[in-house]
């Protein structure tokens, strides 16, 4: 048994309890598979992801319905979830409870036929970098229409991005999100501090280049 305080910061635990042993199934990681599933919507593939509980607690499962907003095709199978690109279009969304999502929600957005309007991200400047800020900057680099306000970022979507040079600011979200976008530019996309992508997702690289993608780390 374990006792909390309200703010999540206090725990007690009794000592005089006796423990067993249990077996568990940890399921995959919606933030993390949302890199790849967004990249299928945006280069017009098909990709397959297995282990994903879409009717667990992961506050990410919502990548799900979103990538139906923006118009790819996703079949959920069991715990597969399947995502086929298509003509993408702009949505908008309250992603106050799933910042770890507007990375790569951003990029789709870059491309996306109209506007998308990504809200209530204010808390996104004050993660491993100010992300609101970063992603703007680097994607206005690829060539991407951005708007960056206090607490949402807009983006008008262009045909083609172009190759670029890029900074990920040593967070590991920005660089998968920026290595994506660069699936679609026209040319070479290099993004310094790609070092910091096992933080939350080790083999994304190689799970990229089995996928077919072009990714050389240097």
């Amino acid at each position: 048994k374990i006792r909390r305080n309200k703010s999540f910061t206090d725990f007690k635990i009794d000592v005089r309890q006796v423990f067993s042993p249990l077996e568990l199934r940890i399921p995959g990681d919606f933030s993390s598979a949302a890199f790849v599933l967004g990249a299928a919507a945006l280069t017009e593939s098909t990709v397959r992801v297995s282990n994903l509980n879409v009717r667990g607690a992961q506050g990410d499962r919502r990548i799900v319905e979103l990538l139906r907003e923006f118009g790819a095709d996703v079949k959920v199978r069991g715990e597969t979830v399947e995502v086929t690109g298509a003509g993408l279009t702009g949505i908008e969304a309250d992603c106050s409870d799933n910042p770890d999502l507007v990375p790569i929600l951003s990029v789709l957005g870059a491309v996306a036929d109209g506007r998308t309007r990504l809200m209530n991200i204010h808390h996104l400047r004050f993660k491993e970098t100010d992300r609101l800020r970063a992603l703007a900057t680097e994607l206005r680099k690829l060539g991407a229409n951005v708007e960056e306000l206090p607490d949402e970022i807009r983006l008008n979507g262009v045909k083609q991005l172009k190759e670029a040079k890029l900074q990920s600011y040593g967070d590991h979200r920005m660089a998968m999100a920026l290595g994506v976008a660069g699936l679609v530019a026209r040319g070479e996309t290099v993004i310094d501090g790609a070092e910091s992508i096992p933080v939350s997702y080790p083999s994304f690289v190689e799970d990229m280049r089995k996928l077919g993608a072009q990714f050389r780390v240097e």
